[in-house]
């Protein structure tokens, strides 16, 4: 019995010290998550163990191009933004045309409300100055129900956004308007 006790005694020591001899903390777990997902990106890659991977490059480029489109969506909102607000009718002057990010209202100067629009921007054209809007119009009746009808708008900026042209339906119907701020 004493020899089992000393047998024992012996291979825990040298379980212990075969553990102690490698690493006596803890392993790092940001340091091993960081290896094995280095090691799996060389094995997709197809690279071996000696081949280094360059990933600051293509952490760069893809930072460039989302600059880039970051760049591009913060300038369509600023051409997009020039639509908003208050347009006057040019031929009926008490008719008044209020776009906003989302929403538009057609109506009398302080009077009747005749429609009101929930849209969004389907299609930017900065070089040719339009927006194309897409979505449901209800047209205002007060002594009855009112459906919303789908609808797709075309609008154009002109004299450098100081006139809009509002194609109504630009498919199929295309009534135009002219609208003044």
């Amino acid at each position: 019995m004493r020899i089992f006790i000393i047998g024992l005694s012996i291979t825990f020591l040298l379980l212990a010290g075969c553990s102690n001899g490698q690493r006596n903390e803890a392993p790092n777990v940001s340091e091993s998550v960081n290896s094995s997902h280095e090691e799996v990106e060389k094995e997709e890659v197809g690279l071996s163990e000696n081949e280094e991977v360059d990933l600051p490059a293509n952490e760069e480029v893809q930072n460039e191009e989302t600059s880039e489109a970051l760049q591009d969506k913060t300038m369509d909102k600023e051409f997009i933004s020039q639509f908003f607000g208050e347009w006057r009718n040019k031929d009926e002057r008490d008719i008044l045309l209020t776009l906003e990010e989302g929403s538009e209202l057609l109506g009398v100067e302080d009077g009747q409300l005749l429609s009101s629009s929930e849209f969004s921007v389907t299609e930017v054209n900065k070089d040719e100055q339009y927006i194309i809007i897409q979505g449901l119009r209800e047209d205002i009746e007060y002594d009855e129900e009112n459906p919303k009808v789908d609808f797709s708008s075309k609008l154009i900026l002109n004299h450098d956004g100081k006139e809009l042209t509002y194609i109504y339906d630009y498919l199929n119907e295309k009534q135009e308007s002219r609208w003044v701020k």
